[in-house]
């Protein structure tokens, strides 16, 4: 398998263990995933920088021929609308890939990927990974982003499974202190608590639980579905502010 092949398959196998979906919110009227996401990176008073869409989706448990793949990806196009997309074809004995890959606009990218594998010792599948990328201090659209990207997997019958991410920055470098008032003013503009959180002399990271949208994973047999990494960026000599949903699956 080729660089490209093996970096899909991992992704396939970290997300699809940590994703689950209950359905039954606490609060009457929840707050779409979005709409949560960018009120709690308000409360940072960080300048955005754009934001990240990512899902993974089981489509089924078969071993797909890549015409059958090719099909799909343009049925799922109708929704997505990537114009004039660029094609990516990979078949292989025991993986076929088949890529779309093109822009919204000249601050989107946006990328659809198929995956089918028969390796050996596993059952037969086939995965789906659509991706947009968003560069703009506006960040508004992401709730309709989301939105779209939920209505392309559903068009091959595939459950949405998706992560989240506003990024942005601060010009400043904050201390640890300044760091968790930062995290605890976001957290409580959504109503959210502490689940776990990682602290060190350049990072900050913690995750936690807001019972105002539906959407979550579980770790260690409790719910999460918001993430805020707080970290100072030698390089540009900022701190960067990531806020995430239900998990940051972006490198940092």
């Amino acid at each position: 398998m080729n660089k490209l092949a093996y970096s899909v398959l991992i992704i396939c196998l970290i997300i699809g263990v940590i994703y689950a979906y209950p359905t039954t919110p606490s609060f009457a009227k929840e707050m779409h995933m979005g709409d949560m996401l960018t009120q709690a990176f308000d409360a940072s008073s960080a300048e955005a920088e754009g934001y990240s869409v990512h899902n993974w989706s089981v489509v089924n448990q078969q071993f797909v021929e890549m015409n059958e793949l090719v099909k799909m990806a343009k049925k799922m196009n109708e929704a997505l609308q990537i114009p004039n997309p660029q094609e990516y074809k990979n078949s292989e004995l025991q993986q076929r890939i088949y890529q779309l890959h093109g822009k919204w606009d000249d601050s989107a990218d946006v990328t659809l990927i198929l995956n089918s594998m028969n390796l050996e010792g596993q059952q037969p599948q086939t995965t789906l990974v659509v991706k947009v990328e968003r560069r703009s201090k506006n960040v508004r659209d992401i709730t309709d982003t989301i939105n779209r990207v939920r209505e392309t997997v559903r068009e091959v019958g595939a459950t949405p499974q998706i992560s989240t991410c506003i990024k942005g920055f601060l010009n400043d470098r904050i201390k640890i202190t300044d760091r968790d008032q930062l995290i605890k003013r976001v957290f409580s503009s959504v109503k959210a608590k502490e689940v776990e959180a990682l602290r060190s002399d350049q990072l900050t990271s913690v995750s936690g639980f807001s019972a105002v949208t539906k959407e979550r994973i579980w770790t260690n047999g409790k719910p999460m579905n918001l993430q805020v990494v707080v970290q100072w960026d030698n390089y540009q000599k900022r701190t960067r502010v990531l806020v995430g949903a239900p998990i940051i699956t972006l490198e940092y």
